[in-house]
């Protein structure tokens, strides 16, 4: 059990190991206001009611389903911290937007979407995020019979455009190939070489291992990329090659 310290306290409970990972389950938090002695009130209640299931799945607000479903979309071997750090943040935006509407109430979702560009200037991009992780909480809410329709599948939020990408002309990348050459080659040279020559992404180049060089045919195989926390994962939609 656990209870986060201030004005406002988010409580979850500690649901044992999953058996199949080892790794330990926690419920989705919770928002309490008022003092202390309420926080360990409602989280007393709220471990009974975990303990026999949602108490009353009328009653199940969609923040609340919303951080059931990141723990368990934590569980989830191919998905990178990033992912999951992405996802806590878009759940902030619904805990603060939907706290306290029911799952079963959620409606309206074209009226609330246009409140937030218009009243509160959250971008296009902004709100197809929001809607993405809206829906696949609602998809859980319909998986686990406390909906019977994912309404914002109904909602048109179409996809921004992303911005347009300039590549080097024949005479810049002349140049930055000049540049390459004026100084020793060190390992952030040769990775712009390599993205330059073969158009692989930052992430593949700083990938790249000496097992996948092919000195002899003269070839790369890309298959990992190195990300933002630090490891190796499969490439982008898994698109290993040779290049």
């Amino acid at each position: 059990e656990e209870i986060e310290r201030g004005k406002v306290y988010r409580i979850r409970h500690h649901l044992g190991k999953d058996p199949a990972t080892g790794k330990y389950i926690r419920s989705p938090k919770r928002t309490v206001y008022g003092t202390k002695s309420d926080a360990r009130r409602a989280l007393e209640d709220y471990r009974r009611e975990l303990e026999s299931g949602f108490a009353n799945p009328d009653k199940v607000t969609v923040p609340e389903l919303g951080w059931r479903w990141h723990e368990q979309r934590k569980l989830l071997k191919d998905l990178s911290p990033l992912t999951h750090k992405t996802d806590e943040c878009e759940l902030k935006k619904v805990e603060r937007w939907f706290a306290g509407v029911l799952v079963s109430d959620l409606s309206l979702l074209n009226m609330v979407y246009a409140d937030l560009r218009e009243e509160h200037g959250m971008s296009q991009r902004g709100v197809h995020k929001l809607n993405a992780v809206m829906s696949q909480v609602m998809d859980l809410a319909v998986k686990e019979h406390l909906a019977k329709h994912n309404p914002c599948r109904d909602v048109e939020v179409s996809r921004p455009r992303s911005a347009e990408r300039t590549p080097l002309t024949l005479e810049e990348a002349i140049s930055l190939c000049q540049a390459l050459h004026s100084d020793e080659l060190d390992g952030r040279r040769v990775a712009i070489w390599l993205a330059l020559a073969t158009g692989v992404r930052r992430g593949e180049a700083l990938g790249l291992t000496w097992r996948y060089v092919d000195f002899d045919n003269m070839r790369v195989f890309i298959k990992y990329q190195y990300t933002r926390d630090k490891t190796l994962r499969e490439t982008k939609n898994r698109r290993a090659r040779w290049i």
